[in-house]
């Protein structure tokens, strides 16, 4: 059965989460597909589509662990978290926070990251 829940993080950013079975999200899907003339609903497809894991990301293909500690270039140790604005990573035992580098920087600056086990 699907159910709604929003929440209001800003002013300007309110962040609505949609449960759905499987069966209701594929008839979102089907219904979405025709209404996108313009691919606007790109985004709400795509994670209909393909849900992500809540303890996993994927970044140009390489899925990150976000329970997991991974090493850059320079073998700094950098944890991970999700974040309504998206995986949010710190450093050298910093947490991870609304405020700290979005995952995508750390890979594109320090990168490539490599898992720590």
């Amino acid at each position: 059965m699907a159910t709604a829940k929003r929440e209001t993080r800003t002013v300007e950013e309110t962040v609505t989460t949609l449960t759905l079975t499987d069966d209701e999200a594929s008839s979102l899907r089907g219904v979405l597909e025709s209404l996108d003339y313009i691919g606007s609903l790109s985004d709400v497809l795509r994670a209909l589509s393909d849900p992500q894991d809540a303890s996993t990301y994927v970044y140009k293909g390489v899925a990150y662990d976000l329970n997991k500690s991974y090493a850059d270039r320079d073998n700094e140790l950098w944890t991970f978290a999700r974040f309504n604005n998206g995986v949010r990573g710190g450093c050298n035992g910093i947490p991870p926070s609304e405020r700290t580098s979005s995952l995508e920087f750390i890979v594109e600056n320090y990168g490539p990251l490599r898992e720590m086990r």
